[in-house]
């Protein structure tokens, strides 16, 4: 006889089916957090303000090695500094918040986006026109 474990996941804010699980770090503790997209992708947005302005922790770095990485860092080889001299976040982390954010804005507004990769160049066009005021409702 076979026996099947089915687990599914429920949004832990009001208990329908939840799209994936988001960790997160805050004051030193992580959480995670089962979340529907909508519900995932409104966390993301509520919080692009804060990772713009936030440096990026190196501490994920240690921890990796701590936890026996295949990858270990040469001792002459100078380690890389997360964000910028001037203590902002790297271009990376800033280009990812600004792409969650344009995803958030694009599927409001009824387009069809992924979760990764490139981003169509008239969406983000459209995106810039709508935050500056001058396209209020893009058109498809």
């Amino acid at each position: 006889m076979a026996t099947r474990i089915t687990y599914t996941l429920d949004d832990d804010l009001d208990g329908s089916p939840a799209a994936e699980t988001v960790p997160f770090e805050l004051d030193g503790a992580a959480y995670t957090i089962d979340l529907s997209a909508a519900h995932a992708a409104e966390f993301r947005t509520a919080l692009a303000p804060f990772v713009q302005a936030a440096n990026l922790a190196e501490q994920r770095q240690a921890r990796r090695v701590e936890q026996g990485s295949a990858r270990r860092r040469s001792p002459s080889r100078p380690t890389r500094s997360a964000g910028s001299p001037a203590g902002r976040p790297n271009r990376a982390a800033q280009q990812q918040a600004v792409n969650t954010a344009i995803r958030v804005w694009a599927r409001g507004a009824g387009y069809q986006v992924s979760d990764r990769g490139r981003l169509k160049k008239t969406i983000v066009e459209e995106y810039h026109l709508a935050r500056a005021g001058q396209n209020s409702s893009p058109q498809s």
